[in-house]
């Protein structure tokens, strides 16, 4: 039985392509799967005992299901990051279609109209340089933020008209990619910070053009220095040994991935069992550990990142505690 949940012990990264037409809830079932189809075939009955060994799963940042692209499931001790990953900024490829409108902004959404344009690609190249920057971009009535304690989504599918907030956001570049006159379809790649919504950014091209438009494509292509090119799809990780296969370890992402440079101390023994318990005392007695980060290891596992303030005090700490044996 050690070895059989020796197995299910996976902490780390999975670059997944997530397919259209799926939730990125349901890709990280499909992962969760995986574990199940492990003990049925070791002829295991999952119970609640033993489906709690499952490493937790959680990804960083949702993809509409009609979206296809990058999606980071983080799995076991790496869902600590969540926070980290999700501040990432984002690269999208967006394919556009001018002069039609949806009660979305994208092509899953109601048609409310369509209108004839007549539009070339300078036209385009012009407006798209308007939303390079820091602007403010209005939340689309169809979105899971909650107003009152109640979801958007929920306004609209009650047929509430509401004040929609608006949020700071900021687009570093648009590039435009391919515009074909004949349909008026038109391609971007956008890299933006976190909570930008794309399909508003397509509306909102539309209305500086002076018609209306909506997201008909839209794929994920990197999040921080993560790129699409290293992903695998659901139908190449067929059982836990290949998702083992693919899985970035803590210790790749803080060696080749974490950006900030902070110092690595090795700790062993009684010191590394402390670190797991969220005890740092062997850091905040000693004055010269003050007013810096630290990234703790035991050997070659990374145990933990904590951050000491000028008077010894922990400001913040992420504890790996499965991921030492």
């Amino acid at each position: 039985m050690n070895e059989i949940l020796q197995v299910l012990k996976i902490n780390g990264f999975l670059l997944l392509n997530k397919p259209p037409d799926i939730s990125s809830f349901f890709a990280l079932m499909r992962i969760r799967k995986l574990f199940l189809d492990f003990l049925l075939k070791n002829n295991i009955k999952p119970t609640k005992q033993i489906k709690s060994f499952f490493p937790k799963l959680g990804h960083a940042g949702t993809l509409d299901p009609f979206a296809k692209g990058l999606l980071i499931v983080l799995i076991g001790d790496a869902t600590r990051l969540t926070d980290l990953f999700q501040n990432y900024n984002k690269e999208y490829i967006a394919k556009i279609k001018l002069g039609l409108k949806t009660d979305t902004y994208d092509i899953k959404g109601n048609i409310l109209g369509t209108f004839k344009t007549f539009f070339d690609r300078s036209d385009v190249e012009n407006i798209i340089k308007f939303f390079v920057g820091k602007i403010s971009q209005e939340i689309p009535i169809y979105s899971a933020v909650s107003i009152n304690g109640k979801r958007l989504y929920k306004y609209a599918r009650e047929g509430r008209k509401i004040d929609l907030p608006k949020k700071e956001i900021f687009i570093e570049t648009i590039d435009l990619l391919d515009f074909d006159k004949d349909s008026q379809v038109f391609t971007i790649k956008v890299k933006c910070s976190k909570g930008t919504y794309i399909r508003a950014l397509a509306n909102d091209i539309g209305v500086g053009l002076g018609t209306n438009a909506t997201l008909i494509e839209l794929e994920r292509t990197k999040i921080g220095d993560f790129s699409i090119e290293k992903s695998k799809k659901l139908n190449e990780i067929s059982d836990i040994f290949d998702l083992k296969k693919y899985i970035l370890s803590l210790e790749k992402y803080f060696s080749s991935f974490y950006n900030e440079k902070i110092e690595k101390l090795i700790t062993k023994g009684e010191t590394a069992k402390k670190v797991l318990n969220g005890n740092f005392n062997f850091l905040q007695n000693e004055k010269k550990y003050y007013n810096a980060k630290y990234k703790l290891y035991s050997n070659d596992k990374i145990l933990g990142i904590v951050d000491i303030d000028g008077s010894g005090k922990v400001k913040n700490n992420f504890i790996f505690r499965n991921n030492l044996n």
